[in-house]
């Protein structure tokens, strides 16, 4: 892909890139920054076929996204089963909460 039409690809996948990072940094949820960080991901993969990368490396890259999606879930879940709660906010207050105590 070649001329306005990949330049104008490539600059909406790093746009998706630059939002989703913003996104994963400003939520106040566990579950939304997952999800921010794995739009990104996507941006990210989008950007690689864009310029030109061979298709093992884009395979890599949604591998990549799979494993992550399914860590950060894991850990979500897993502190919504600790702390009661997947608010950032929530989860900073219990965590100085133990290390004050322990």
């Amino acid at each position: 892909m070649g001329g306005a039409a990949g330049l104008a690809g490539f600059a909406i996948a790093i746009t998706f890139v630059l939002i989703s990072a913003i996104a994963a940094y400003t939520s106040s949820n566990a579950i939304k920054r997952v999800v921010a960080v794995l739009l990104g991901l996507i941006g990210a993969v989008l950007v690689a076929a864009l310029v030109g990368a061979p298709p093992a490396a884009t395979l890599v890259g949604v591998a990549l996204m799979f494993g992550y999606a399914v860590l950060g879930i894991a850990l979500t879940v897993r502190a919504q089963e600790s702390y009661g709660s997947i608010e950032v906010a929530d989860l900073d207050a219990a965590d100085d909460q133990t290390e004050s105590s322990g």
